[in-house]
Order: structure tokens, then C-alpha cells, then sequence
């Protein structure tokens, strides 16, 4: 099986795939962490050296290695679904899980974070309303499974997505 967990960031994909890859005995892929490992640079000197488009290619192609592997998952990076060839890579070979969270979630979770380039704004709750207005339809439509995670801890929101896997009984 391979998990996709998408949303915006700050949302908390990283932190809950980890918990969910450690429950089900799955292999943890950051896509994030990957991509800088691979071009040996941050996503934010990614972004200042290949632009966004260019950034959203080396992603594409992570994840198109990415889901080569079984029994994983992967924590995407928050604007994969801006692609639509990512959405139907997600679609076609991973049950993709939207974290949903508020815009004031995002805010409060990305308050101290200098590692998100498009969010390195003085405007950030502007940015981060316009962005999610944009990409929160693509989530959904995405999507195998949504999940509001405003407000919620991790342990909870693993074992929410457990209980819904055990339900549809993938």
C-alpha cells in the first residue's frame, strides 16, 4: 500500500506520516527531504535557483520514483497538487489523505519557520489565504480521504486515519 498525505503547509504532513509509518510498520519518505538531499540544497535555495516551475519538476520526479515502493508513506510537499500530472500520479497509485487545516492553523504553525520560501512575506496571513483559496480545491479533489487536524494532536489524528484504513479495510 502507499499513503500520500497532502494539504498545505504547516499542516502537519511530516509529523503525522511519521506517525503513521511507525504504527503500520511502513517506510517514512519525506519528498521534501529527498529533493534537498538529491540537489544538495535547500527547497528555499531550490526555489531561488530554479524558480518555482523548476521546483515542481525535481518534485515530480521524486515522486514518480517515490511510489516505485510499497508499503509507504510519503509526505509531499504542500503545493504537489499544483501539478496536474502530481494529482494523477497521487490518484492513480497512492490513497491520497488531505490534512485539513484552517488558515489561522497554518499561520500559528508556520509563525517562527523561515524554511518556507513562499511564506518568507511580510503579508504571510494574505499569502497563506490567497494560496489556500487556490489549492484547497486540488486537495479535494485529490483526495481519498479528508481529515481536519485544526486543533488536534498527532496521536489522534494517526489513529483516526487508521480506524478510516481498517473501515475500507485497504
Amino acid at each position: 500500500m502507499k499513503i500520500a498525505l497532502i494539504g498545505f503547509m504547516g499542516s502537519g504532513k511530516t509529523t503525522i506520516s511519521k506517525g503513521l509509518s511507525n504504527k503500520m510498520g511502513y517506510t517514512f519518505l519525506d519528498m521534501d527531504s529527498i529533493i534537498e538531499t538529491e540537489m544538495k540544497l535547500s527547497v528555499t535555495q531550490i526555489f531561488e535557483s530554479y524558480g518555482e516551475i523548476g521546483f515542481r519538476d525535481i518534485e515530480t520526479k521524486t515522486l514518480k520514483n517515490s511510489i516505485n515502493q510499497d508499503n509507504i508513506v510519503i509526505a509531499t510537499g504542500g503545493g504537489i497538487v499544483k501539478k496536474e500530472e502530481n494529482r494523477k500520479l497521487l490518484k492513480d497509485a497512492c490513497i491520497s489523505i488531505y490534512l485539513k487545516a484552517t488558515e489561522e492553523q497554518i499561520y500559528k504553525n508556520t509563525e517562527n519557520d523561515t524554511t518556507r520560501p513562499l511564506l518568507n512575506v511580510p503579508n504571510k496571513m494574505e499569502v497563506i489565504e490567497k494560496m489556500m483559496s487556490e489549492r484547497r480545491p486540488l486537495y479535494e479533489k485529490t483526495a481519498d480521504i479528508v481529515i481536519d487536524v485544526t486543533n488536534r494532536c498527532v496521536d489522534d489524528i494517526v489513529n483516526e486515519i487508521l480506524e478510516i484504513l481498517n473501515k475500507r479495510r485497504i
